[in-house]
């Protein structure tokens, strides 16, 4: 037995050779060893009844690997946790197994996604372009009691306009994943795998960030955010698409920009990665949530997109960051009656949706006559669709629960949490995006080369001069 325990784990140790015959010579080990310890624990045996498998942070071949083989320990038996996956998945090899698991993941990740955030996109795209270029209502209107009279009651109030954006901080982005808006000219070729968004104006009294104050029309008519980084220059060929103009350019010297800030993120190389298949939760985050709706931060420096990737942006001496913390669960099911255990996705109203009357999804699951066949199309209130976009009984909603299945087996989206935190960069540099690019850099989660690209953008603290010679030669 001593023997074949040892043949037995060398061939498992050999883990570069994928052929069948290697994966035969193990299951019969393993039977043998199963059958002399009296064990009688088989790879049918296993896969004679239906069961879950819960895996922490990572939805891939090798985290249902893991999760079998703590299945067969806890039976005592010597059974091949990939011999097992193979036939789990009806494969002929471990090649072969690995590609059909990563494939049911990728599949579940894309359905998991909420749609609200590139769905506002696509909806009020040109709006939404506008935004993130420092346009619109957003960004342009200001808190007043002069609009009806003198001390008439305040209107354009930042926190009842926008309370929208409150809701999906609340009831998306820290649960569900949002897409990232790659189909928008300010995101679509973030090649480097950083964005970055700059701001000029603040118009938001009483939140400890920037200079406005109260009254409104007095002290915040063209105030500036807290101070946190350095203009070089704007070239305005870097984003035609936010500049409309094919050329040109501005340089500020002497910190004669006036007060300005940045503030980015960045994720990982790898497109699987939690940090990168939620960095539409980090942009959201940053853009419309932290600095938009807390702190009242609007316009972008002339010239160059208010937000985009950090190669469109102007050239500055640092930018503050966030990052992501992610904890999520994914379960995989068997089911013996090859249904996959996949239950169809389940749609979820748009949170806190309400329509021009200002009533919500609820109405129309109630007045199904005239309901959605009536009043569906009718568009919008509080920055939402339609009731034919936002709420399930209409056809709208988003899919929570989304999976992916193979024959027996299934994946589905388990728990998410996502924390939105202060960067932890690289030498105990912290809330700095160079130093947290640097960082992954070390953790071989992106490439120097993209850190070099970076620092053309973000050129370091008293290094505009030079940054600006560069330029000018």
């Amino acid at each position: 037995d001593d023997k074949l325990m040892t043949y037995r784990r060398a061939l498992r140790e050999v883990d570069h050779i994928e052929s069948s015959p290697k994966a035969e010579l193990i299951d019969t080990f393993t039977k043998l060893l199963s059958t002399r310890s009296g064990t009688a624990v088989t790879i049918q045996s296993i896969l004679d009844e239906d069961f879950d498998l819960e895996v922490e942070d990572e939805c891939s071949y090798d985290s249902l690997v893991y999760a079998v083989q703590c299945r067969i320990d806890n039976t005592g038996s010597n059974l091949n946790a990939k011999a097992v996956v193979r036939d789990m998945v009806g494969a002929t090899n471990n090649s072969q197994a690995r590609q059909t698991v990563n494939n049911m993941c990728g599949q579940m990740a894309q359905e998991s996604y909420a749609n609200e955030f590139k769905h506002y996109n696509q909806e009020y795209r040109q709006e939404m372009k506008e935004y993130f270029d420092g346009g619109t209502y957003m960004n342009e209107d200001r808190q007043t009691k002069l609009e009806y009279g003198q001390n008439s009651p305040p209107t354009k109030v930042l926190k009842d306009d926008l309370k929208f954006i409150n809701n999906m901080y609340n009831n998306i982005a820290q649960e569900r994943g949002m897409e990232f808006p790659d189909d928008m000219t300010n995101f679509e070729n973030c090649e480097i795998g950083a964005a970055m968004c700059c701001w000029i104006q603040d118009r938001q009294a009483n939140d400890n960030n920037g200079g406005c104050a109260t009254p409104y029309d007095e002290n915040c008519v063209d105030e500036d955010p807290a101070d946190n980084t350095d203009i070089c220059y704007v070239d305005m060929e870097r984003d035609i698409g936010s500049s409309h103009v094919p050329g040109g350019f501005a340089v500020f010297e002497g910190e004669s920009e006036g007060d300005t800030h940045c503030h980015g993120f960045a994720w990982d190389a790898a497109e699987e990665d939690a940090i990168a298949r939620y960095k539409g939760n980090n942009l959201f985050y940053v853009s419309m949530y932290d600095h938009l709706y807390t702190r009242g931060y609007v316009r972008a420096v002339p010239g160059s997109p208010m937000c985009g990737c950090v190669e469109q942006m102007p050239v500055v001496s640092r930018s503050d960051c966030t990052q992501l913390d992610v904890q999520e669960t994914f379960v995989f099911k068997y089911r013996t009656d090859g249904s996959g255990g996949g239950g169809s996705a389940s749609c979820q109203d748009t949170p806190g949706f309400y329509d021009t009357y200002g009533d919500g999804c609820d109405w129309y699951n109630d007045d199904s006559d005239p309901g959605c066949q009536i009043w569906g199309d009718i568009c919008c209130a509080g920055g939402f669709g339609s009731p034919n976009e936002e709420c399930c009984y209409c056809g709208g909603g988003t899919t929570v629960n989304a999976n992916a299945e193979v024959g027996n087996l299934s994946v589905e989206t388990g728990s998410l949490n996502i924390q939105f935190n202060s960067c932890q960069g690289a030498n105990g540099n912290n809330n700095d995006l160079a130093a947290y690019f640097e960082r992954l850099v070390d953790e071989g989660k992106q490439s120097a080369n993209n850190l070099e690209a970076l620092e053309e953008t973000l050129v370091g603290v008293d290094n505009c001069d030079d940054a600006i010679d560069d330029f000018l030669e």
